[in-house]
């Protein structure tokens, strides 16, 4: 078990902090309002090869740990928890789910490390009759739908789905070209994978997440405690209140807490199922309460917050009901 990253992981923060803070930061509500992601920053991304940053080096990756895509969405979720959906869908659990394919899926894994062709996660999937899968992060701009039905790797063009964008209202992501899928799985667009490295699709999944929770809440956070500084009640600021310390300071507690044992899943250390339980209910209650500290103005589009707030309440509703992830994590600890 380690507590700090590795040199790489390091650098790669840094660098994608600095993207946050030159390109992303006061763009991002509009894109959501607007509903996608400006195609130059969607460039940079691939150029600076975030698409393939977990991808083997066999098939044109860089190779990084599961920790290092944990960081990069993360940094990516605090300007725009879109910008990370999006990417997550692309280089999270569907990298790892057209890895563990192999040979039948292997050039199409390649051409999606090095951003020549765009993925989108469809999840788990109800074995090979018709299905409809709503606003699926990535399907309106994605080459390949891929996702996971059993033991078995699904990996179809796009163009062999029906793909509609706007019907089903994306209330967060909103910029993360989120779409309706309706398909029919065909035995040819399936590649068996062995029980365990099913797990580990699912794992990568929550880990996917439960980073970009973090980084969302992070957000929320980071807007949030200037605003305190600023913001002046009774003639001193609000942030000399101890309410206010005392939320900070849970807060900011709480997301250290769970940024750990997110990268501890990404190692494999402790369950993916855990963190994602730890990191959606603290994204939850974090943005709760920066909404109260920035009192009406939260609920504003003027104030980040508020998108924060929301995509933290979708990120935990997308893994499923509370009950689901208690259980799965309750599963995991009972062997």
């Amino acid at each position: 078990m380690r507590f700090e990253l590795n040199e790489d992981e390091q650098m790669l923060r840094d660098m994608v902090r600095d993207l946050v803070a030159r390109d992303v930061r006061e763009g991002a509500g509009h894109w959501d309002e607007a509903g996608a992601l400006p195609a130059k920053l969607r460039a940079a991304v691939v150029e600076l090869g975030l698409t393939g940053i977990c991808a083997p080096e066999a098939a044109d990756g860089a190779g990084l740990t599961p920790v290092a895509l944990a960081v990069v969405l993360e940094e990516l979720a605090v300007g725009s928890g879109s910008l990370a959906a999006w990417l997550g869908a692309q280089a999270g659990p569907a990298t790892v789910a057209l890895e563990a394919a192999g040979a039948p899926f292997h050039s199409t894994l390649k051409r999606a490390a090095a951003g020549r062709v765009r993925l989108a996660w469809l999840g788990a999937l109800s074995g090979v009759g018709p299905q409809r899968l709503p606003a699926v992060v990535g399907a309106a701009d994605a080459d390949y739908l891929v996702g996971l039905s059993g033991q078995q790797v699904v990996c179809l063009p796009a163009a062999e789905a029906q793909i509609t964008a706007g019907d089903t209202p994306a209330l967060a992501f909103q910029a993360a070209a989120r779409a309706d899928v309706q398909l029919a799985v065909q035995p040819s667009w399936a590649a068996p994978v062995s029980a365990a490295a099913a797990q580990a699709i699912r794992d990568a999944a929550a880990v996917t997440q439960a980073a970009i929770a973090v980084g969302v809440a992070r957000g929320a956070l980071e807007a949030t405690v200037p605003y305190t500084q600023d913001r002046k009640q009774f003639g001193r600021p609000i942030s000399a209140f101890q309410a206010i310390q005392w939320m900070i300071a849970d807060s900011a507690t709480e997301l250290d807490a769970a940024r750990l044992l997110v990268h501890h899943a990404a190692e494999g250390e402790v369950s993916a199922a855990h963190a994602l339980l730890l990191a959606g209910q603290m994204a939850r209650v974090v943005t709760d309460r920066c909404i109260q500290m920035h009192g009406g103005y939260g609920y504003t589009q003027e104030y980040s917050v508020a998108r924060c707030f929301r995509d933290a309440h979708h990120a935990l509703l997308t893994a499923g009901p509370d009950g689901g992830r208690h259980a799965i994590a309750a599963a995991a600890i009972a062997g």
